[in-house]
Order: C-alpha cells, then sequence, then structure tokens
C-alpha cells in the first residue's frame, strides 16, 4: 500500500536562550515498533525574541505492510510535542 502525507504543526517558543530547536518525526506501525521510514531530524534556528514556529512535512510513497493504527509522533529537542493517529485499511 503506498500513501501520501502531509504533517503541519504550529507551536510557541518562550525560552530567549535557546538558539536552536531539533524537530524530529517518528512513524510507529500497529505494534508500536517503528515503521520502516526514516526522517532525519531538522534542526530549526531561533530568532532571539521568542515567538512561533510552523512547519510542514510532505511525505510521499509511504509503503505500509499490513493494516491496523499507526501515528506519528513530533519530538522538539527530544521531548514529545504531540502525535498524529491514523488507520491504515484495504479499500475494495
Amino acid at each position: 500500500m503506498l500513501l501520501k502525507s502531509v504533517l503541519v504543526g504550529n507551536f510557541s517558543y518562550f525560552d530567549k536562550t535557546t538558539k536552536e530547536l531539533e524537530l524530529k518525526v517518528n512513524l510507529l506501525d500497529p505494534e508500536n515498533k517503528p515503521a520502516n521510514l526514516k526522517i532525519p531530524p531538522v534542526k530549526l534556528p531561533l530568532p532571539n525574541e521568542g515567538g512561533d514556529i510552523g512547519f510542514f512535512l510532505e511525505l510521499g510513497n509511504l509503503e505500509f505492510s499490513k493494516t491496523g493504527n499507526y501515528k506519528f509522533e513530533v519530538e522538539m529537542n527530544g521531548e514529545a510535542l504531540g502525535e498524529y493517529k491514523f488507520q491504515v485499511g484495504l479499500i475494495n
């Protein structure tokens, strides 16, 4: 099964001493194990005054070997920022 996915997010940061954030996205399979997808972490330079950051990640030709509930996990500097759950099924 192949799928195209777009993951969009927005967050605010208030720590004016932080100069850079590391955004990491993981895809977990129905058994909560890492799926066969390697997304390298993205380093985001930050302005000194704090503010909002938006991100847009487009993934094409994702291959799913089995049906079930999957999820994207988003981490920022090693801490969980959020997750998005979705189901992969067969189309008749």
